[in-house]
């Protein structure tokens, strides 16, 4: 069993209702659920973003799809999940980021899309995804803002109540995408933190910053 960041932290947990918190940089195919968070009733709480896109020597990338403390329950017979963490998009192509996902017990059930790398106006976005059961397909969910602007996107991310939303453009085409946990910055810099869009800078194309997951399980009561 990794680590818990709580037990790093030297954090306590209630004696009530347990909690651990993990942080995820690279994929794991069976992560371990506490066995305290198992049985149907446990909940973890998903935060994190797919990779955002790489920018050409014209054209910046999108950041990643993002989640904050967005809650999932853990199946009933659920013993681990399935972990993808997507990568950033390459420099020099306008290549997309990876999407990250999450499996439980085998079952796709949320997808938070990698940025795309090309055509990135300010109102372009990639959309988070939920697995739709009934005919086996990933659903997106809308933006949590609409608007044409980057600026406005930014309150979105904050907007009580909203635990999901897109990856957006910046300002202008040749603009990466800031998210959440990432800047684009507008320099000769590959994008920095997790999730944004690459810049486009003096005809020269960067990386975009990778995806993360940062996971926390509570016990059912």
């Amino acid at each position: 069993m990794p680590t818990p960041l709580s037990s790093i932290l030297g954090g306590a947990s209630s004696s009530a209702q347990r909690r651990e918190t993990y942080v995820l940089t690279s994929s794991n195919a069976s992560f371990p659920i506490p066995s305290w968070a198992r049985g149907g009733k446990g909940i973890v709480y998903v935060t994190g973003c797919g990779g955002g896109g790489g920018s050409s020597t014209s054209t910046g990338g999108l950041s990643g799809a993002w989640a904050r403390q967005h809650p999932l329950i853990i199946p009933s017979g659920a013993t681990t999940m399935g972990l993808t963490i997507g990568a950033g998009g390459p420099a020099g192509t306008a290549g997309g980021g990876g999407s990250t996902e999450i499996a439980i017990g085998g079952t796709n059930i949320l997808r938070l899309t990698g940025g795309t790398g090309n055509s990135n106006a300010p109102q372009s976005f990639v959309s988070p995804s939920l697995w739709g059961a009934a005919n086996s397909q990933w659903r997106s969910i809308a933006p949590p803002v609409n608007s044409s602007t980057a600026f406005a996107a930014l309150f979105g991310w904050f907007q009580p109540g909203i635990s999901i939303g897109s990856g957006w453009g910046g300002q202008d085409e040749a603009s990466g995408g800031d998210g959440p946990f990432g800047v684009s910055w507008n320099a000769a810099s590959n994008a920095i933190g997790y999730g944004a869009g690459a810049s486009s800078f003096n005809g020269a194309g960067y990386a975009g910053a990778p995806g993360f997951l940062i996971l926390t399980f509570v016990e059912g009561l």
